[in-house]
């Protein structure tokens, strides 16, 4: 009986996404995996911006330059489990050959078919000290989203949204670009969405309402 491969196929990354935060502004950034023909590409989106490579992916190390020109550079060490074939982030670093004080501060792996669905729900903040009470829920209803104070979609102040990938989205809220992912878990707590607005470094965090 042959065993499973350790070694991680390109194929094995589309079902799967990455979830980063970085020190530098736009610090969301979500990592996707798209097969276009034979060829799997990497696709990073912050929240103004997109990049994609074909996958660099050599002995479970996963290496993202994001502008192609080495001066931005993502590495990750991965592994997967004998059962399950479960994908795992063993180590991660960021290098920003223009900003010495660039580095990563958190990355995390989801696997698509086990991180909540965003669409048709309500979402609290969980953490109300950095931001005013009127951006305490978000509300997704059909094509619509909002991030109000209200825990249901006010047509006023609601705006369509997009997919960038079937857990993370772009929208605007009041005329400002945003982006959010829906993850597992983040840092132990029970966030389930991850949200940032292209006017603010912050990241904050949501909890299902």
């Amino acid at each position: 009986m042959n065993r499973p491969s350790k070694f991680i196929k390109p194929e094995e990354l589309l079902r799967v996404y990455f979830t980063i935060i970085i020190n530098e502004s736009n610090s969301l950034r979500i990592l996707y995996f798209i097969k276009n023909g034979s060829q799997v590409f990497a696709t990073m989106d912050n929240v103004q911006g997109r990049r994609a490579h074909p996958v660099n992916l050599k002995n479970n190390t996963l290496i993202f330059d994001a502008d192609g020109d080495g001066n931005k550079v993502y590495k990750f060490v991965l592994s997967k489990s004998v059962v399950g074939q479960i994908i795992k982030l063993k180590s991660f670093e960021y290098k920003n050959l223009s900003l010495d004080t660039a580095y990563l501060q958190h990355a995390q792996v989801d696997k698509i078919y086990t991180a909540t669905k965003f669409e048709d729900k309500v979402y609290q903040m969980m953490d109300m000290v950095d931001l005013p009470q009127p951006t305490k829920y978000l509300v997704f209803n059909g094509t619509k989203w909002s991030w109000t104070i209200f825990p249901y979609l006010i047509e006023d102040a609601s705006s369509s949204y997009y997919k960038v990938t079937s857990r993370a989205w772009k929208g605007k809220s009041f005329g400002v670009d945003c982006i959010g992912v829906s993850i597992n878990k983040y840092e132990g707590n029970s966030a389930k969405i991850l949200v940032q607005k292209s006017d603010s470094p912050l990241v904050f965090s949501f909890t299902e309402n």
